[in-house]
């Protein structure tokens, strides 16, 4: 596991995360420590441990140098959001590793319809198997990093903790069941603990003009 943690964010952990977000677009930079500790009245150490928990989550990426704090997936003043393009994912990796991406492409947040606070990855799909929800092969889905989906949700899942899937999820008295959505392919069955839900799709960016050529 890579010691990440999709629990949801403390409302005081929401209000720090739209505090550094204004901040950086206020003035080119993520505010100290020093400046957290001020703006919400509390100790440097309790900002600190807020800071250490936000990154835990995977709302941040800190290093020991000043000013270091930076924004998974920031947010422009236009509103655009950056997200990762990951070339695969794979157990004993953190899901958003640097040294995972492919790229990085801009989308609008408001189009994205997820809140500031979501942790979103990108994923190029191989294979037709979802091309009856509108997936096609050479598509980028976006997700949000989860762990939990509600049945009928499409997901990113970790199966065997070695190939990464995108189908739709459906819980069952038997385990869990990801259903493709084409006829040509079959319903996989897995238990439980055979697969581990990495995000659940939120979006579908496809390059019109890659598409045409």
């Amino acid at each position: 596991m890579d010691g990440r943690s999709n629990r949801p964010l403390t409302e005081k952990q929401q209000d720090i995360l739209a505090f550094i977000q204004q901040f950086a677009l206020d003035s080119g930079m993520p505010p100290t420590v020093g400046e957290i500790a001020k703006e919400f009245g509390i100790a440097t150490p309790t900002a600190f441990t807020h800071l250490q928990a936000l990154q835990r989550k995977g709302q941040i990426r800190r290093s020991t140098k000043a000013r270091s704090i930076a924004l998974v997936n920031p947010v422009s003043q236009n509103g655009e959001v950056r997200v990762p393009v990951l070339g695969s994912i794979r157990a004993g990796l953190p899901l958003l590793a640097e040294e995972n991406h492919e790229e990085l492409i801009t989308l609008n947040q408001e189009l994205l319809r997820t809140p500031q606070s979501a942790r979103l990855f990108g994923l190029r799909i191989v294979g037709d198997s979802m091309e009856d929800a509108g997936i096609r092969e050479g598509d980028t889905i976006i997700a949000r990093a989860a762990e939990t989906a509600a049945d009928g949700e499409i997901v990113v899942a970790l199966v065997h903790d070695e190939e990464a899937t995108v189908k739709r999820l459906y819980r069952t008295a038997g385990g869990i069941e990801l259903r493709p959505a084409n006829e040509a392919y079959e319903v996989q069955h897995y238990k439980a603990e055979e697969l581990r839900i990495q995000g659940v799709v939120v979006f579908l960016y496809r390059n019109i003009g890659s598409a045409l050529g």
